[in-house]
């Protein structure tokens, strides 16, 4: 494992305690996915990379045909999370980038809001075509490169610096990479959808802590600071943030949400 899925894995657990509670947008575009999905009417095997806390998990546990669901997740903390709500599905602690089962074994795979954290989406995306069988469907939601373009822009704009070096989340993938590396992989893309989710807050700090709440709390590198202390470099962008972006009394962030829809081919 990397030291990068070690950094992430430690983050996400740490996250675990509270992410129920903070991960509204991630519940809404996970009820989302789920309406897009065409559920076999045959009995299906389906797997869940990057789980959570099971939120998906939950919703398939009513679902007609359904044989099984396995999940994986590469936070040890989501997964007892799962084993606490006493959910129906097999738990495996796994990075998306090597899944532990066999070549073939599911009909359905499924991904919300877990593949931007992934450094290596074409191994990602070979693994999951690998353990789809033939004609098998693969679903799954990601954040692109516009998430969070304010903050960006503020960074930006306070540093002096051009934009195309601010990335708040890390590195977020274009929408065009996505669909490349899936083609690459010799995925038949059915359907995408490119989404902007408006998220408001009573101020930057709301916002932050909510990223940190769901395990994204690396929004940028300390070299950005130039000697400022983190609670001066926030003190100073949260007024040009302000200043940017309000509507009313509140702030406003955005989430470039990409939708896929892909079989095995």
């Amino acid at each position: 494992m990397t030291k990068k899925n070690i950094s992430i894995q430690e983050e996400f657990s740490k996250a675990s305690v509270n992410y129920d509670e903070s991960a509204l947008l991630q519940r809404e575009i996970a009820d989302e996915l789920f309406e897009r999905i065409i559920l076999p009417d045959y009995e299906f095997n389906a797997l869940d990379i990057g789980c959570g806390t099971g939120y998906l998990i939950e919703k398939f546990q009513n679902v007609g045909f359904i044989n099984g669901i396995c999940a994986v997740d590469i936070a040890l903390g989501m997964l007892e999370v799962i084993r606490k709500k006493n959910l129906k599905a097999e738990l495996f602690h796994s990075d998306a980038t090597k899944l532990p089962f066999k070549d073939g074994a599911f009909d359905l795979v499924i991904s919300n809001l877990a593949y931007q954290w992934v450094s290596d989406l074409g191994l990602a995306f070979r693994e999951a075509k690998r353990v789809l069988k033939d004609n098998g469907e693969f679903y799954f939601t990601i954040f692109t490169e516009n998430t969070l373009k304010e903050l960006r822009e503020v960074i930006s704009q306070y540093l002096k610096v051009d934009i195309k070096d601010i990335n708040a989340m890390g590195y977020l993938p274009k929408s065009q990479d996505i669909w490349k590396i899936l083609e690459d992989n010799k995925f038949s893309i059915t359907k995408t959808d490119l989404k902007n989710a408006k998220q408001y807050y009573s101020d930057l700090l709301e916002l932050l802590y909510g990223l940190k709440n769901i395990g994204a709390n690396k929004y940028w590198s300390k070299s950005l600071y130039k000697g400022l202390s983190s609670r001066g470099f926030i003190e100073n962008i949260s007024k040009i943030y302000e200043k940017n972006f309000k509507e009313g009394d509140r702030i406003f962030a955005t989430f470039e949400v990409m939708f896929v829809e892909a079989t095995h081919a």
